[in-house]
This record gives C-alpha cells, structure tokens and sequence, in this order.
C-alpha cells in the first residue's frame, strides 16, 4: 500500500495567516495582567505600597511610560 501522497503547503499562506492573527491580537491587557502579577509576588517578598510594587513591576517589563 502506498503512503497517501499530499500536496505541500506554502510557507506563505502560513506565515500570512500568523502575521494576521498576531495582529488582531490585544497584547495591551496581557502585559497589564503580568504587571499585576509581577506586582503581587514583589508584595509578598517584601512589604511596600500597592503603587510601589505596581511602579516596580512596570520597570521591571519596561512599561515605565504607562
């Protein structure tokens, strides 16, 4: 029995699809949610205010503009 032949994708119409879903993605409230997290372990490590640790954590990620 013969293996079933298939017809090869093009590396194009993969990487436009990518380019394409990366795009439409939001990564503005992912970075925020990894800054709340950041900012969460920095408390429990050390005792400071909520606005140093949110601060520290923007640094940390290179936010420091937001």
């Amino acid at each position: 029995m013969l293996p079933e032949a298939r017809k090869p994708t093009s590396a194009k119409v993969g990487s436009l699809e990518i380019s394409k879903s990366v795009a439409a993605l939001d990564t503005g409230d992912i970075i925020e949610s990894l800054t709340r997290l950041q900012a969460a372990r920095i408390l429990r490590r050390r005792p400071m205010s909520i606005a140093v640790a949110l601060t520290t954590a923007r640094l940390a990620y290179g936010r420091a503009s937001a």
